[in-house]
């Protein structure tokens, strides 16, 4: 009789390393990216759209509404923060540790 950790060997070869070749094509040229610019008028409409359940972070479409459409001054800022994110993460070749830092919810990322 095998033990499971056995048969799980046997399920999970050990991991290697994939070729360049195998992740790009490296005769072809990488598409042309358009520059996209978001603006805080695309987020609050984005926003007046927004429906559902809370995910991993915890807060909720209406949460979400409420912050970005609801607060007077400060739903203006944090539209403006939102855009401006998502035109950095969307047109710029953003480093992994910024990457990271976001989604540790250290917001100095937005600012760098």
């Amino acid at each position: 009789k095998k033990r499971v950790l056995d048969i799980l060997h046997d399920k999970h070869p050990s991991s290697t390393s994939p070729k360049a070749e195998a992740l790009f094509n490296l005769n072809e040229e990488f598409p042309v990216l358009e520059d996209v610019n978001i603006t805080a008028n695309h987020v609050e409409a984005v926003a007046k759209k927004l429906h559902g359940g809370a995910g991993p972070g915890g807060t909720d479409a209406r949460h979400w509404q409420d912050m970005l459409l609801y607060r007077g001054a400060a739903s203006s800022r944090l539209r403006e923060a939102t855009a401006s994110l998502v035109r950095r993460l969307a047109n710029q070749a953003v480093e992994w540790s910024s990457i990271r830092a976001l989604m540790a919810c250290r917001l100095s990322f937005i600012s760098t």
